[in-house]
Parts: structure tokens; sequence; C-alpha cells
């Protein structure tokens, strides 16, 4: 407070404003900046002009405090480095001239506006093409509805449009996919996912997001409650089957070590009374083969196209895009059942968590575990009761298999989390 006194004091007396304007001048800027930090030039400009009224001292006000929103859009972000109001009236001008006027598309609703930044939810896929249009985003593809129904059904996507930004930037529209049961994630125009979202701490702490968490929480409550209720069941169903598994994978350890010490007893491995290499191909065998399935894995995209040859799967098409998408964010699967007949083959997507950010502590933290995404031949997402008879088909050693891979992805995962997030503070620390 003494500073600001000081500082007060100091321009008077170095300016000499007429006493009927000083008042005004000094209410003025403060309410701009409550540190007075532009009342000096405020009263240099002032004073230069030929002109020196209560009209004139309201247009430069107005001028001030429109840099002072905008400066970060300017060239010039030092308001001392312009020599008059007239300067300044032109470079916000010029601001004015570069920005994108973004027309409303009917079928979206806008949840947040201002000179920078447009927030809309995109309620049809015409919509989501009108402002998805110049991204690669897999929701506004002209050709096919799908992926944006996809993703309107685990919750809401909000496109987050700068008009300032020149569209060879990456982030002049992010996509936010919020879903019902509390992840988040960003995507950039060219539809990657922004995991390193330092990248847009503009974004994350501009107002524009407590609009966002505010129309959501409020427009989509029973959504999200419903969600709620269906994650607590499943976290339920989630331990009572990992405890079965545990239980089997310890059953069949004990079985194995039992057959193994038999084996021992019986000199059965020893390679001068056998075939040394046939018997442990067949028991490798033993554990691996199954008659009727074959379970893929895909690393590639030409393993992908492979097995998944008659499909129409995405991940499988000419680009690659899609495939790299999947297999970046999740665990991929192909499960092909051999019986009689054409190969009869299921896709199960195991997508790992996104990172969150709580917005109360700015700290960031792995969300929620999603659900599986099972797809048919014709790339349909199947429905949990579906989806529920397809895997209690599999073999009880597929669905290990499948899911001790996807743990050890999971675990993985958290590691590289914490590693960066590690590194992250260490670099804050020492900035």
């Amino acid at each position: 407070m003494l500073l600001v006194e000081n500082r007060i004091s100091r321009v008077k007396e170095k300016y000499n404003v007429p006493l009927n304007i000083w008042d005004q001048m000094v209410t003025g800027s403060g309410a701009i900046a409550n540190n007075q930090k532009y009342l000096e030039w405020i009263a240099r400009d002032y004073m230069n002009s030929i002109v020196q009224n209560d009209l004139y001292l309201e247009m430069v006000l107005d001028a001030v405090e429109t840099f002072d929103r905008k400066r970060n859009n300017l060239k010039i972000k030092d308001l001392y480095s312009y020599n008059s109001y007239t300067d300044l009236n032109d470079a916000l001008d010029n601001l004015k001239k570069r920005q994108r006027v973004i027309k409303t598309h009917e079928q979206s609703e806008v949840i947040y506006e201002d000179d920078r930044f447009k927030v809309v939810v995109p309620e049809s896929h015409d919509a989501s093409c009108y402002y998805g249009a110049g991204t690669k985003w897999c929701t506004a593809a002209k050709d096919s509805d799908y992926q944006f129904k996809n993703y309107n059904q685990e919750g809401k996507l909000f496109y987050i449009l700068d008009k300032t930004l020149p569209t060879s930037n990456p982030y002049y529209k992010v996509a936010l996919n919020r879903k019902y049961s509390g992840g988040k994630s960003f995507y950039d125009a060219p539809d990657n996912l922004i995991s390193d979202t330092t990248n847009i701490d503009y974004i994350l702490e501009h107002p524009l997001m407590s609009a966002i968490e505010s129309f959501f929480e409020y427009t989509y409550k029973e959504e999200i409650d419903k969600i709620g209720a269906e994650v607590k069941a499943r976290e339920l169903e989630r331990q009572a089957r990992e405890n079965e598994w545990a239980q089997r994978r310890r059953e069949r350890i004990a079985r194995l070590n039992a057959e193994a010490e038999l084996r021992k007893e019986n000199d059965e491995w020893n390679p001068e009374e056998g075939d040394y290499v046939g018997l442990r191909a067949n028991a490798l065998m033993e554990f691996l083969k199954d008659d009727n399935w074959l379970i893929i894995r895909p690393k590639s995209h030409g393993s992908s196209c492979y097995y998944g040859a008659g499909t129409k799967w995405c991940t499988t098409s000419k680009d690659k895009s899609f495939f790299e998408k999947y297999n970046n964010q999740g665990v991929l699967y192909y499960i092909i059942k051999k019986d009689s007949g054409p190969d009869y083959k299921i896709a199960l997507y195991k997508e790992l968590p996104q990172i969150d950010t709580d917005y109360r502590t700015n700290r960031r933290q792995l969300g929620l575990v999603p659900n599986d995404q099972w797809y048919d031949m014709q790339d349909n997402i199947l429905d949990s009761r579906t989806a529920s008879i397809v895997s209690s088909m599999l073999p009880d050693k597929a669905i290990q298999v499948i899911d001790d891979l996807y743990v050890r992805e999971l675990n993985m995962y958290k590691e590289s989390f914490h590693f960066t997030y590690i590194v992250l503070q260490l670099f804050r620390t020492t900035k």
C-alpha cells in the first residue's frame, strides 16, 4: 500500500495534472490495475495531448483497459513502449483485424466467448465438422459420424477455438473430451493427444475452464451421477475379479511346481533320457495353444492390416494415424475364433487412463481406468451386455493373459507418468 501511495504522489508532482481530472484518473487507473502501474503513462499522455477534458480521459482509460486484457496478443506488450494514445489505439485496431470471426452453428451451444476464445459444444456431426474444419479430428471426419457419436456416448466434446493464433499453430483449435466418469483429454488441431498439458497452461488457467466445468456439471448431472454409480459397481466387480485371478494364479503356480517336482523325480528333463527340445516345446505349446482362439496384439500397422483383413476396423485402414492413436493410448487386441467357416473377429481396446488435473491444487494425476471397448467386424462398438457375453466365451487363460499384459502396460505407464511429473517439478523448482 505504501509503495502505491508513493507512486501516486510521485506522478502527481511530476505531471501536475489538474485537480478536477486527477481524481478520475487515479480512480480509473486503479480500477485497471490496483498497483497503479499504468498511472504514469496515462498522466504523461494526457498532459502531452492537445485535447484535455473528461471525454479524452475516458477514451485513454478505455484503451488502457483493453490493452491490459489483450496485451499477451500484442507484439508490444509493454504499455510504456507506446508513445501516445494514438499509437496504442492503432495497435488495438490492428489486433481486431487479425482476429478471426467465428460464426455460431445453429446446432451447437456457445458456453464461453471473449475477445480471444470461443468455446462451443457441437450438438450434431454437422456442427462438429463445421467447427473442426482445418483440423484432423476424427470427430470432424466428413465421411463418417461414428467417432463423433462414440465420443458423445461417454461424455461431451468441447471445442476451444482461439481467434488470435495463426492456423499453423497446433493449438489454434483444441478439443476437450470431458467424460462423465471424470476423465479429461485434450487434443490439438492435428489430433494429437496433449499429454503434456504445460503447453496449454494458458487455457487451463483461463476462466473458460471454469465455464466448461460449471456447464458440464449442471447440464449433465444426471449422466454424471449414473456413471458414478456404475463406476463404483465396476470397481467392486474388478476387485472381485482380481481376487479370483490371483487365486487362480496361485493354484496354477502350485500345480506347475508340483508337476516340476514330479518331472525332477522322474528325471524327465534329463536331455540324455529324452527329446530335450521336444519336451520343452510340448510343455510351452500346452500353455499357449488353443484350438479355437487366436489372440493377437498388433504392434505395427502392417500386422494390424494383416490380422484385421476382412473387417472394417479403422485401425486397418490405409491411414496409419488411427492405428497409431489407439496403439499409443492403450492396448489393442484382435481376437479371432478359428471355428469352421470364415474367421470371426473381435477387436478389444483397453485404453490407458488419461492424466487429469485437479484445478483446486493444480496437481496432475492419473484418472480412472476407462471401460473396455469391444468392436465387431463392422467396427461397431458392442453394448455392455453383448461385450459381457463375448468375454465370457473366451478361455480363462486368454482373459488372464490379456489382463496381465494390460497390467504390465499400466504399471509402465504409471512409472513413466511419475518420472515425468518429478522432472517437471524439478524443472519448475530450478527455473
